[in-house]
């Protein structure tokens, strides 16, 4: 192409005549143009010399081509096609409307002849030229793309339909559409790839252009907030939101399940009465963070393939006010005696006045989900029809729960949803037999050693947290302690040895391991509960940007090293998902020489297949820090590390990213054995001590500084005082001394004298 881009002395010397850059620029800006290719005019902005906006001005009054806003114009789809997007790409052009045999095309460079010549020729039309900004091209065509890419589902939509979903994914370009999960009243929820993360989300719009309605609006935005806030194994998680033009969007954690109704097809009252537990511990948790689900029913929870419930539509939820008492004051939206939700599963308050509802409103929902659960039919008439009636083989004391939920008075249902999944536990428990689910009995094969031990502690078993055939996790409570714990069952014995070790010692970046068991062929390890998430969420949400220091974390892991390194314990298979954090913050490591049995996405920190620099590492300690500069790396630069690339390559990516404090990037070069053979760590001892003194450290050392110097100065007084005391003495010394010279002068004249 040879048009005024291409004739680069021809644009610059326009431009400084015209006072629109200085020569310096310009010789700057060639220079980068012969080291990268492109256009003048796109290396002029990239140096920040001039703005797209000016220089698409420039263009349009020194040669008088129109100047245009791009995404302002409808994009002429047919010829599109015919033209393909990768030759669009190339011409950086856009046919923006057709009129009789002419056709507009926006370009970043309109005297470029040979890009007019061939669309003439392609198109068998006329071109005019128009100037747009490079980026707006740019964005229009990445638009284009993924417009054409969008699942076969989504093309029979209209054409308005498409247009706006391509512009909303060029804007959110991390995320690839897969296929529509579903529509609603206002909005369409898409499963999507997040590129940068390499997982699968879900990702819910809103089109303002189809709702008018600001209160939905505000309702879309609320719910994004309200279950931001709320992190639970029983919730799904939201990830992000925000709004790109028209469209309001929400990120959330991907299901792979199905609704509560279909999925207990065919199922036992066993996982019947587990989902139900779940979700209730799921709603009193909502409840303690002051939020009223008010939508409960079957289609709000779905369930995946492994038995775990995820409570999820938040949309028309009530926050309370963290001060206020239970009915006290809460944001409003609706006016009072307007009614939303879903009639079937409301409270008869609910159903009169949408506000004046507290926590007991959920508690109706959930007695109605319960009914249709175990009597497997609807609830008709006011719910005081024995749900044994329907089903005989309901528990009566079950029987009775279901009523009390359904009662008419609130004041007659269970206080709150805590103590409803308490009544439900104990029911479970004694239907196990003895009035107690011991931790044999949950993980329904127990070990035969310490059976005794286990059973006397009695632990009771509230959800499962994974069940496959390498492990079964589950969450438990010890009854007398009345601690929570994560009880694990491992079909292998492989990491039993150093868990009894660990579990005689204690450290506090190490999981407490509270318990271990073994029969022939597996073993079973207690652990403390968790609950402040992992690493890895932390890194996926960008909260380590966000204030918390990548130090602080490297230091702590490496010091939960360093601990077990004394005992001869190697972790082996480091990453982000089993570093955890307490409710107060203080990070911990967790599942030390155990088998892996992670995401296989997560293997990329410690398997050393393809990766040449860590397959030749055989001690499995330099194997552990090989991981952590791994762990390092990502969080410093916030992209995923790829263990089939160059390792220099990766590292230089870290020029782009401010690195604090800067000695980290040095570390890392030693970390992953890039430095000279005599810089390599030996040992985790020697990275702690490049890794520096914590905060507790620096006031430690403070204190101790402060109190040296007060002894510094104290024994300053007391070399003052001796001093003055030594002055004194050495005074009285001279006055005697001359006192004596004196006496002895006045003799000797006397002698004189006589003489």
């Amino acid at each position: 192409m040879r048009g005024l881009f291409s004739r680069p002395r021809r644009l610059g010397a326009r431009l400084i005549r015209a006072g629109a850059i200085e020569r310096w620029q310009l010789r700057e800006a060639l220079d980068r143009q012969r080291r990268e290719g492109g256009r003048l005019g796109a290396s002029l902005i990239a140096l920040g010399h001039i703005q797209e906006e000016g220089l698409a001005a420039f263009l349009s009054e020194q040669f008088g081509v129109p100047a245009i806003i791009l995404h302002t114009k409808a994009i002429d789809s047919e010829a599109v096609r015919l033209l393909n997007m990768d030759d669009l790409e190339r011409m950086e052009a856009v046919p923006v409307a057709r009129a009789g045999g002419a056709l507009t095309v926006a370009m970043a460079d309109p005297l470029d002849v040979e890009t007019i010549q061939e669309i003439e020729a392609r198109l068998s039309v006329k071109v005019n030229p128009v100037v747009a900004c490079q980026s707006a091209i740019r964005k229009s065509l990445l638009k284009q793309r993924i417009k054409a890419n969008l699942p076969e589902a989504i093309q029979a939509s209209t054409e308005q339909e498409r247009e706006e979903l391509g512009g909303f994914f060029a804007e959110l370009d991390d995320y690839k559409v897969i296929a529509e999960l579903g529509e609603g009243g206002f909005g369409k929820v898409y499963k999507c790839l997040q590129r940068s993360l390499d997982r699968l989300v879900a990702v819910k719009t809103l089109s303002r252009s189809r709702v008018d309605d600001k209160e939905v609006l505000e309702r879309f935005r609320r719910e994004g907030k309200i279950t931001g806030r709320l992190s639970h194994l029983n919730i799904v998680r939201i990830f992000d939101q925000g709004e790109i033009d028209d469209i309001l969007y929400m990120v959330m954690e991907y299901v792979e399940g199905r609704p509560l109704d279909e999925y207990l097809e065919g199922k036992s009252f066993d996982d019947r009465l587990d989902l139900i537990i779940q979700l209730c511990d799921a709603v009193a948790y909502a409840h303690s963070q002051g939020v009223l689900h008010r939508d409960l029913k079957p289609s709000n929870i779905l369930v995946d393939a492994s038995g775990l419930a995820r409570l999820l539509d938040f949309g028309i939820a009530l926050l309370k006010e963290p001060s206020r008492a239970a009915g006290g004051k809460s944001e409003r939206l609706t006016q009072p005696r307007v009614s939303m939700g879903t009639p079937r599963y409301m409270s008869p308050e609910q159903r009169a006045d949408f506000l004046n509802i507290d926590e007991r409103s959920d508690l109706y929902s959930i007695g109605v989900i319960m009914f249709e659960v175990f009597t497997h039919s609807r609830l008709g008439g006011d719910g005081s029809m024995d749900p044994r009636a329907l089903n005989p083989e309901i528990p009566e004391p079950l029987s009775q729960m279901i009523r009390r939920c359904l009662a008419e008075r609130r004041d007659d249902r269970p206080a709150s949803a805590a103590e409803l999944r308490e009544s439900l536990l104990r029911l479970r428990d004694g239907l196990a037999g003895d009035g107690r689910t011991t931790l044999d009995h949950c993980l329904r094969h127990g070990v035969a050693q310490n059976r005794d031990m286990l059973v006397k502690e009695r632990y009771s078993f509230l959800s499962k947290l994974r069940d496959d055939e390498r492990r079964l996790a589950t969450l438990a409570e010890h009854k007398s302690l009345q601690r929570l714990v994560v009880v694990k069952k491992h079909t292998t014995k492989e990491g039993l040895a150093e868990s009894k070790v660990l579990a005689r010692v204690k450290h506090p970046h190490i999981a407490e391991i509270l318990g271990v068991g073994e029969d022939a062929s597996s073993c079973l390890i207690i652990s403390e509960y968790l609950n402040g998430g992992s690493l890895g969420d932390r890194m996926k949400l960008g909260r380590l940007q966000q204030g918390e220091r990548v130090l602080d974390h490297a230091r702590d892991i490496v010091r939960a090293l360093d601990f077990a390194r004394d005992f001869r314990i190697a972790h082996g298979h480091l990453h982000p998902d089993n570093v955890l954090f307490a409710g107060d913050g203080t990070l911990k490591v967790t599942d030390f020489a155990v088998r892996p049995d992670c995401d296989p996405a997560m293997e990329r920190f410690f398997r050393n297949d393809n990766n040449p620099a860590m397959k030749a590492l055989s001690d499995p300690f330099q194997s552990d820090l090989f991981s952590v500069g791994v762990l390092l790396y990502e969080m410093l630069s916030g992209r995923r590390f790829n263990p089939v690339k160059d390792l220099d390559e990766q590292y230089e990516r870290l020029r782009d990213v401010r690195v604090y404090p800067g000695h980290l990037r040095k570390v890392l070069r030693r970390l992953w054995r890039l430095a000279p053979e005599s810089e390599l760590y030996a040992d985790t001892k020697a990275l702690l001590r490049d890794l520096g003194s914590d905060k507790a450290d620096e006031e430690r050392d403070r204190r101790t500084s402060a109190s040296s110097a007060k002894r510094g100065v104290r024994r300053s007084v007391v070399k003052r005082g001796n001093s003055s005391a030594l002055w004194v003495t050495a005074a009285w010394i001279a006055g005697v001394v001359a006192a004596g010279m004196v006496a002895w002068g006045i003799v000797w004249l006397l002698l004189r004298g006589r003489s």
